[in-house]
């Protein structure tokens, strides 16, 4: 059975030209793992210091190393928690038929 895993994840105050040069691929990889359910949503705060996301794994570790496999994952200060649910609504665009 898959848990859900709360990720705080704080970042440096001073973003280096080296951490700048691997959002691109740090962003493809989230995209990636949105896109095979291994992470259920992704969020930066409006100051660019903290991300928030939720992970599902079969395990803690599985979980951790799916953060750990970020290309920004060394700036990282990782806390991580688990969860007992976690909601949400997907919301699809239906196409409605005009016959």
């Amino acid at each position: 059975m898959k848990h859900q895993f709360m990720f705080e994840l704080g970042l440096p105050l001073a973003k280096t030209e080296k951490f700048m040069s691997l959002i691109p691929e740090h962003r493809a990889y989230v995209n990636d793992c949105l896109v095979e359910g291994k992470i259920l949503n992704y969020s930066l705060t409006s100051n660019m210091m903290k991300v928030y996301c939720v992970v599902e794994s079969y395990t803690e570790q599985e979980a951790y190393e799916i953060i750990a496999d970020m290309p920004l994952a060394t700036f990282f200060k990782i806390e991580a928690q688990p969860l007992m649910f976690h909601n949400a609504v997907f919301h699809q665009d239906f196409q409605f038929s005009k016959n």
